[in-house]
């Protein structure tokens, strides 16, 4: 890519991210430079059929350009067919001169009708840079007021979806993840209801619309692959923020859910469906739509149980609308396992000997406190590094020890699960004390 001229749009900033947006999104289909820049600058004119780097403010190539038609004229002549696809929203040839005016007196260069300057048409040839979401994100910029115009208050809200996501909510222990909140239209009116809630969209205009609505409402600028390990909520909130993502995204996303969500938590999902798992033109973005049997088989394997389902066709809407609300349910419950197990689990590099009824499970997927958790890693990382298994416990003392924590650490662990997971408490035993674990003494 090296080996293409660089095509740059006004300067770093911004208004560069707004043209590169516009381009990308088909939006812009021209630009206007001065001709005497090319004299000055040494330059031949473009040529038609030529092609070039766009680079954004980053100094990013992010896609390639190709020149349709050329042409040279007073800047009095320019029509408005031009200016009108630059696609910066002018509605008339006399906004867009302003416009540009204003552009070129800072960079110092007074103009007037008699300016000579280069119409250039192009189209996109390739996108270089950047995953759908990247490029999902940039179209949602460049229409972001026109969403939140149209979109972003709950008066757009049909009153079923209403009154189903505030009794989902109302089932929610704990903080609640409004995921892809745009505007913040939902994460405004859960809070306004009294819930835990905080909004996190990829998209930094509707984040600042949704601040200045919501004052006192926390919001981010965020994807779902910002979600920080170890940050849980008691729900997550995912209102047709998963439309735009292909299949196998969607699927990494469901896992992310997995580990924000703890046992006991739900997801609420919002999408479009049909009988058919397939893509369509979304009026911003390429989307998707999916039958509900498959999105519900995919949380099903992301260890989700759904407790409700429903689709509806509202009048006047192209495409059908589906809901889908599940509980993280990996298991009804885990027991602590025998001495062999927690050695087949040492075999196989887990420190901790849980099992559900699928297998051994690591301390780090059970729903406790950061600090808890250290603590019992700790503890199994010291039966690990004392107890032998052919001689048992170097000594009386250190097994006792090792056992007066094992039953602390086991009334901890009770009292912090959610009532749903249970430990039991004789096969604790077989951990903390197996028989005739003292070691015969060493020497005299």
């Amino acid at each position: 890519m090296t080996e293409l001229p660089r095509e740059e749009f006004a300067n770093p900033g911004p208004l560069r991210d707004a043209l590169v947006a516009a381009i990308l999104d088909g939006t812009k289909t021209s630009t206007t430079s001065l001709h005497a820049d090319y004299a000055a600058e040494g330059e031949v004119l473009p040529q038609a059929g030529g092609r070039g780097a766009v680079v954004d403010s980053a100094d990013q190539v992010v896609a390639v350009i190709e020149t349709t038609a050329v042409d040279v004229v007073r800047l009095a002549e320019v029509p408005w067919e031009h200016a009108r696809a630059e696609g910066e929203g002018h509605r008339t040839v006399a906004e867009w001169r302003c416009d540009h005016e204003r552009f070129w007196a800072e960079c110092g260069v007074a103009v007037d009708d008699d300016t000579l300057v280069v119409l250039q048409a192009f189209r996109v040839v390739e996108i270089l840079q950047g995953d759908t979401a990247d490029l999902t994100r940039r179209r949602y910029r460049r229409r972001a007021q026109e969403y939140t115009d149209q979109l972003g208050a709950m008066d757009a809200v049909a009153e079923p979806d209403r009154v189903l996501v505030e009794r989902w909510a109302q089932t929610v222990q704990g903080r609640i993840l409004d995921a892809g909140c745009g505007p913040g239209h939902w994460t405004g009116h859960l809070a306004g209801l009294g819930h835990d809630v905080v909004g996190m969209d990829p998209v930094e205009e509707f984040v600042a619309h949704a601040r200045l609505a919501h004052p006192r409402v926390p919001f981010r600028v965020g994807s779902f692959e910002d979600l920080p390990d170890g940050e849980t909520y008691g729900g997550v909130l995912s209102w047709y923020s998963l439309i735009h993502l292909p299949p196998s995204e969607v699927r990494e996303t469901l896992a992310r859910f997995r580990d924000t969500v703890p046992y006991g938590g739900s997801v609420l999902l919002g999408f479009f469906t049909a009988d058919e798992l397939e893509p369509f033109d979304h009026l911003v973005a390429p989307a998707w739509v999916w039958p509900v049997e498959q999105m519900i088989e995919l949380l099903e394997e992301h260890e989700f149980e759904v407790l409700h389902q429903e689709r509806r066709q509202d009048p006047g809407v192209r495409r059908e609308h589906a809901v889908v609300v599940a509980v993280h349910r990996r298991t009804r419950g885990f027991h602590a396992s025998g001495p062999q197990r927690l050695r087949m689990f040492n075999e196989y590099g887990v420190d901790w000997p849980f099992w559900d009824d699928d297998g051994p499970m690591d301390v780090d997927d059970l729903p406790l406190p950061e600090e808890l958790t250290s603590r019992v890693l700790r503890w199994a990382a010291g039966f690990n590094d004392e107890f032998d298994w052919d001689r048992g416990w170097p000594s009386a003392a250190q097994r006792d020890a090792h056992v007066a924590e094992g039953h602390q650490l086991f009334r901890e662990v009770q009292a912090a699960l959610p009532a749903h997971l249970t430990v039991e408490l004789d096969l604790w035993e077989t951990i903390v004390a197996p028989p005739g674990s003292v070691s015969p003494p060493r020497g005299r």
